[in-house]
């Protein structure tokens, strides 16, 4: 673990983590917020190639997918890490879209995630 008493372990049979999915209207997002998140991870390979995936759907299909590499901030194998992401909201959104936040275990390997963050900031 990371940081209190839980993690969430990764395994090559889940290619997908749980993952945190709102309408934008719940969230009070409108188009141009800027969105912060982050999340740590631990691995023993040196070059991690899950991804930290943000997106947005509008009927069910991707209008804007954005995935932050765990190798572009892997530390040394063995030890925790923390992969960040920002994005802006397309400017077309109505709040009526889906938000979708999750890690996208694509190379299926073993590897643990914990502290999950997400911060947004409406534009002035």
């Amino acid at each position: 673990k990371y940081e209190g008493n839980f993690s969430l372990l990764l395994t090559p049979q889940n290619e997908f983590s749980p993952g945190f999915e709102t309408q934008l209207s719940e969230l009070g997002i409108i188009p141009n917020t800027k969105a912060e998140i982050s999340m740590a991870f631990y691995t023993h390979e040196t070059n991690a190639q899950a991804k930290l995936v943000f997106s947005v759907e509008r009927n069910g299909k991707s209008i804007f997918w954005h995935g932050a590499s765990f190798a572009d901030y892997s530390g040394d194998a063995g030890t925790w890490s923390r992969v960040f992401l920002t994005a802006l909201i397309p400017v077309d959104v109505t709040g009526n879209e889906i938000l979708k936040v999750y890690c996208w275990n694509e190379k299926k390997e073993t590897l643990w995630i914990d502290d999950f963050k997400m911060n947004f900031y409406s534009p002035r």
